[in-house]
């Protein structure tokens, strides 16, 4: 579904991305992990058309990601939950998540569509259905979070990327977001999850990739990594170490 071929990026005057190669099957979870400043936000950015690539090739369904704006990849089933959820504050609940359908709107779709769409969301998240009415700066970072991803599938998204879905977000609701996903998986949604908890996205995911100072240094299975030594060492600690051992 998404194939990224020898891609080379920067953020500003700095080269991010060198020569950088993954893929995504239909029907998937892939987890893409690594420390802090190894390329991960930037490589979903590009993906997303947020960031322009400086060589190499991005596709979707064949199609030739790299050359279209972030509305057209949009519109073509790719959507981002950024980092930080970054909601409309100010705004209620339904308004962030009728913001999410708004390219539907606007190229003539269905109200009926879009009001089946929401009451979805609402089924997936409770919360959102008790509380669409109060502003989203006034839910807690998992509600909003709840909110970030309700507002990216009103857009009825094909490929789903995730940057951090678990930030700041306390063990319980990190597992109410991750099961969510796997929910999600399960009918048919294909997601590109980047994730700080690599135990956790490598337990849930069919595939992953290490991502080291804008390259790719490591990939297999979510199972292959997690009992990869290298892995271990060096995203697990030696918590899971304990806990694989028994």
């Amino acid at each position: 579904m998404l194939r990224i071929k020898n891609i080379h990026a920067r953020y500003g005057p700095v080269r991010v991305l060198r020569n950088l190669s993954l893929h995504v099957d239909q029907g998937e979870i892939v987890s893409l992990i690594g420390a802090n400043g190894a390329g991960k936000t930037t490589l979903l950015s590009t993906v997303s058309g947020l960031l322009g690539v400086e060589s190499g090739e991005i596709s979707f369904e064949g199609a030739p990601l790299h050359q279209m704006t972030p509305q057209q990849i949009v519109a073509a089933g790719v959507c981002q939950v950024p980092e930080g959820r970054q909601v409309f504050a100010p705004m209620t609940v339904k308004e962030n998540l009728e913001l999410g359908a708004y390219q539907r709107l606007r190229k003539g779709g269905s109200r009926q569509e879009i009001d089946e769409d929401m009451a979805e969301v609402f089924r997936l998240f409770p919360r959102l259905e008790e509380r669409q009415w109060q502003a989203a700066g006034t839910l807690s970072g998992g509600e909003q979070q709840m909110l970030a991803i309700g507002r990216a599938l009103m857009a009825r998204p094909k490929l789903l990327l995730l940057d951090e879905p678990s930030l700041g977000l306390a063990p319980k609701l990190v597992d109410v977001i991750l099961e969510t996903l796997v929910r999600l998986n399960r009918g048919g949604m294909t997601i590109l999850l980047v994730e700080q908890n690599a135990q956790k996205a490598l337990e849930i995911s069919h595939r992953g990739y290490v991502l080291e100072n804008g390259r790719i240094v490591l990939q297999g299975s979510g199972r292959e990594l997690l009992e990869d030594p290298d892995v271990r060492r060096a995203y697990l600690g030696k918590e899971y170490k304990e806990i694989s051992d028994r």
